[in-house]
């Protein structure tokens, strides 16, 4: 795919609801006002260990990781509970949300 999202924020006009940001993100435009206002809760979600990149690029540098093998499933937005459901259950390794499908 070649298509690069840096950031997808799918929300509704109703109160609660749960934002999570995924992966590394420093910076940001949301209003936490607004996430405040709504009632939200906010989670962010970090799994990666900064010394384990060097190590990780070295292996698909050299052809002995083929990075496509972690990508377990590829869904649609309105498949997300879905894919965070096979997450928590350990039957995925990584999820790519595709909001064109």
């Amino acid at each position: 795919m070649s298509d690069h999202y840096d950031v997808i924020i799918v929300g509704s006009g109703a109160g609660g609801g749960t934002l999570a940001t995924l992966g590394l993100v420093r910076h940001t435009d949301i209003d936490v006002l607004q996430v405040m206002r709504k009632d939200m809760t906010w989670v962010g979600v970090v799994a990666a260990v900064r010394r384990h990149w060097a190590e990780a690029i070295r292996l698909v540098a050299s052809g002995r990781l083929d990075p496509s093998m972690l990508i377990t499933h590829r869904m649609s937005l309105s498949e997300a509970l879905d894919g965070f459901a096979a997450l928590r259950a350990r039957e995925a390794v990584k999820v790519m949300y595709d909001p064109a499908a």
